[in-house]
This record gives structure tokens, C-alpha cells and sequence, in this order.
């Protein structure tokens, strides 16, 4: 069944009903949508300086043609390899200091307060430079196509100083390392907020009322934070019964696996050569996120919650709880 943003995509109005997303995802004749050269050929019509949004871009195997993406993601892998057995090691201490405020009586902003912090701790360990979570706001929009030119320029400004934070902790490192880390930061922090956050709100709503410890929590995420992805026909085929030609996009709708328990929501993370390399950090943080929570002795209650207009991820501006 398709959600409102389904029904209402453009894509879907030219195809008709989204196939499987696993098909979309995988099929030889879908490509990535290509990011950086948008973005360049923006900078050349608009005179802005966007180099270090291109760079970035580039550095990302989430944008790379296939001549690229495997290359990119042994690169990134390969930096991620010795950062998951430190993050095992820290987790529990940072899951509890940062859910502290939901063991005690009062108001607490979900966001500023618990989630943002959290996985900005998160995405410290993994790309082994300071990152304040609050300061990379825009730095997950690079991505977005409805950004408009003030708030181009200050993503170009965010990705800038992150950029030079993390060549002044690596000064030895080559341009194309310190682009993958900046790439961890960039995929890591909106996708991993969206999906704790929409996670929590689903498991705190379906308590109703009932403290954190009587709470049956999974220990898989039931939200996710990525709603879709798009994928670019390179060629005229068929795929997943739906007709594409060249230059058509397709879109992936991972959260049609939201409601279909624990196996089928691994298709949160992707399908085939595009499997998202933070499955491993962010299943680990829910799973300690979900044992936390068991040990709190108050009762939540939602207060608020609404996620901002995103054309990319699910992501809430405002989510309030209180605790009693």
C-alpha cells in the first residue's frame, strides 16, 4: 500500500505503482542519481562557489557510477573495519548518558536533548573527528533538489569547516580518505537521526502509557529515516513489470517495509552492490538504545511530534516527550 508521499511523487505518476524496491535497487539498468555533476553544473550556471559540495559528493558511493562505487566502498569499508569494535566498546556508556533524561520526572526535547547528541557521539568514533551534530544541520541536505541558493551556500559553509576539522586531524591523510570521512558524516547523521527518531516515536506511541520497563521493544529499528531512494534508467528495459526509458527516474520506497517485522525491514538498509555500509553502527545502537530503554523505570508520554519538509529524509524538527 502506498503512503501519501508515494501516491503524490512524480515518478510514480510517470510509472505507475512502485515495484519491489529490492528490484529498483538492484537492476542492471538502473543507475545512481548523479549528485556531483547536478551540483557542478549549478555552480557553473549560478556563478556560486559550491567546490567543496562537489567534492563531497564525489567522495560518496551513494552518488558513484559503478565504475566507481565498489572502489569507494572498499575505501570506506575499509576505514570502518577497525572504528565498529571501539563503538561496541563505548555504546553502552553513550546510550546511557545520553537516555539519562528519559530515567527522570519532566519534559524532555527528544531531538536537542537526546537523539542529535547521541549520534553525534556515534559519528565521533566512526570517522575519528570531533562531530557536533547540532553544527552539520544542513550537511545531510546535500542531497535535497529544492535547496535554494542562501541555504546552498551555507551547506557549502558546514561541509567547508567539516572538511577542514577533518584534514587538521589527518594531515597525512590523502584527499580521498578525508573525503570518505566526510562522506561518514554526510550519510551517517540524518539518516541515523531520522531512523532513531521515528523509531522511538513509534515505540513510545504504541505504549500507550505503559512505563519503559512493561514496554515489548524490538531490538531491529521500525522506523526508518531513508523513506526512499531514487535510481536513474540508463537504458530502455523492463523492471519490476514497469516500462522505463533512458534518463527516467525510479524510486525505491524503503518504507514500504516498515510494517512488515524484523526481516523485511533489513530492506531498510538496501539491496545488492548498494547495501548501506552503516547497517552494522546503526543496528548496534538500536540494540542498545532497546536495552537502555528496559531498564527506565518511568512512563513517557508523546507530547509532540512533526517532522520537517524534507525531500530526502523522515526526519522530526519537533518531538517532545514527557516522562513521569
Amino acid at each position: 500500500m502506498q503512503d501519501a508521499r508515494e501516491r503524490d511523487d512524480p515518478a510514480n505518476a510517470r510509472l505507475g505503482a512502485a515495484p519491489d524496491p529490492a528490484l529498483v535497487l538492484t537492476s542492471p539498468l538502473l543507475d545512481v542519481t548523479p549528485f556531483a555533476d547536478r551540483i557542478a553544473a549549478l555552480s557553473r550556471r549560478t556563478g556560486l562557489d559550491l567546490s567543496t559540495t562537489v567534492f563531497a559528493l564525489r567522495a560518496l558511493p551513494l552518488g558513484a557510477d559503478r565504475t566507481r562505487h565498489a572502489n569507494l566502498r572498499r575505501t570506506m569499508a575499509a576505514a570502518l573495519a577497525p572504528r565498529l569494535p571501539l563503538l561496541r566498546d563505548r555504546l553502552p556508556g553513550i546510550v546511557a548518558a545520553r537516555l539519562a533524561p528519559l530515567g527522570r520526572p519532566g519534559r524532555i526535547d527528544m531531538m536537542a536533548g537526546v537523539i542529535t547528541p547521541c549520534v553525534g557521539d556515534v559519528l565521533t568514533i566512526l570517522s575519528g573527528v570531533e562531530v557536533d551534530a547540532e553544527a552539520c544541520a544542513l550537511v545531510s541536505r546535500i542531497f535535497s533538489e529544492v535547496l535554494g541558493p542562501s541555504r546552498r551556500l551555507r551547506l557549502e559553509a558546514e561541509l567547508r569547516d567539516l572538511r577542514h576539522a577533518i584534514e587538521t586531524a589527518f594531515p597525512e591523510a590523502s584527499a580521498p580518505e578525508n573525503g570518505m570521512r566526510l562522506a561518514m558524516v554526510i550519510l551517517g547523521r540524518d539518516a541515523l537521526i531520522g531512523t532513531m527518531a521515528c523509531s522511538l516515536h513509534e515505540v513510545i506511541q504504541a505504549a500507550s502509557g505503559r512505563p519503559f520497563t512493561a514496554m515489548s521493544i524490538s531490538d531491529f529499528p521500525p522506523r526508518t529515516g531513508v523513506p526512499y531512494i531514487d535510481r536513474v534508467a540508463t537504458a530502455e528495459g523492463d523492471v519490476g513489470g514497469q516500462q522505463v526509458m533512458p534518463g527516467m527516474r525510479m524510486r525505491a520506497h524503503l518504507n514500504r517495509y516498515e510494517d512488515g517485522g524484523r526481516a523485511a525491514a533489513l530492506g531498510f538498509f538496501g539491496a545488492g552492490a548498494h547495501l548501506c555500509l552503516g547497517r552494522t553502527p546503526a543496528l548496534d545502537l538500536w540494540r542498545v538504545v532497546a536495552r537502555e530503554l528496559g531498564t527506565l523505570s518511568g512512563t513517557p508520554r508523546l507530547v509532540a511530534f512533526a517532522l520537517r519538509k524534507d525531500d530526502v529524509f523522515a526526519y522530526p524538527d519537533r518531538f517532545i516527550v514527557e516522562v513521569s
